[in-house]
């Protein structure tokens, strides 16, 4: 398998609409993997964590529950490159257990963060999860427009127009919709293959 390096390339704006005052963007690649990317049957599934466990957990609590729904929805349909991302420090409280078990599994990644000073210092996780999902292929479940994402990479803009499938937990179960991108759009099994 041959090596590749992911590009991150930034969004550029003109003199008469300035970038605005925000943390530098890093405009190098992001990824090495010597994992050659396949592009045939069904697309790798990733998992906006933190946003799905507070999508079934009603924006009330964070709920595990919600994450392994979803890990258990894609591998009964047949996927098997299932990965969901959740920053590091959210791996902690009374989901600790769980959360460390689906990391065990192999379904679930944590984005850096640390403590300095008593200050918690993050890596923005939508941004790894969406690059990651980029270089894949891959569709991202999530129930997030990724708005601030769009506007500041170009290399995200396919992936967040065309790969968003948007969960619904009707209690302890979860649902997509047959038409992900609007009546007029693939279905959902075709919206999931190469």
């Amino acid at each position: 398998p041959r090596s590749t390096l992911f590009p991150y390339t930034t969004l550029f704006r003109s003199a008469s609409h300035p970038v605005p005052s925000a943390p530098a963007v890093p405009s190098g690649p992001t990824i090495f993997s010597r994992e050659e990317t396949q592009k045939s049957g069904l697309r790798p599934i990733v998992i906006d964590a933190a946003n799905v466990a507070h999508a079934h957990g009603k924006m009330k609590k964070f709920s595990v529950l919600g994450i392994e729904l979803v890990i258990e929805y894609f591998k009964e349909r047949g996927h098997k490159d299932i990965i969901a991302f959740l920053p590091q420090f959210m791996m902690s409280g009374e989901a600790r257990d769980a959360l460390v078990k689906l990391e065990a599994d192999g379904v679930l990644v944590c984005t850096p963060s640390r403590r300095v000073d008593g200050q918690c210092i993050n890596s923005h996780d939508d941004r790894m999860l969406l690059d990651y999902a980029a270089n894949k292929g891959a569709v991202v479940i999530t129930r997030d427009n990724y708005r601030d994402m769009f506007e500041e990479n170009l290399h995200h803009r396919e992936t967040i127009k065309e790969r968003l499938l948007m969960p619904t937990f009707p209690g302890n179960m979860v649902m997509f919709p047959r038409d992900p991108l609007g009546q007029h759009g693939p279905s959902l099994d075709n919206f999931l293959k190469f």
